[in-house]
């Protein structure tokens, strides 16, 4: 048994590798990740249909810590 979305529903699960840098300025935390994100082709021991293709990964931002931390 196979799985196809919908027509014009392109979701699907990836499998995602990466590195990212954390940079501390002041009571903030800047960072960068990067990566890449593959098509998972199967579930459960069953094949499925994703239309997803293999794609680039970036996320930057700003990290707020609450509370104490020592990195």
């Amino acid at each position: 048994m196979t799985y196809q979305a919908e027509p014009g529903k392109e979701t699907g699960f990836t499998i995602n590798a990466g590195l990212g840098v954390q940079y501390r300025v002041g009571a903030v935390h800047v960072f960068g990740d990067a990566g890449l994100a593959f098509p998972a082709n199967q579930a459960n021991g069953q094949y499925i249909t994703n239309n997803i293709p293999t794609h680039f990964v970036f996320n930057a931002g700003i990290r707020i810590p609450f509370g104490t931390s020592d990195y």
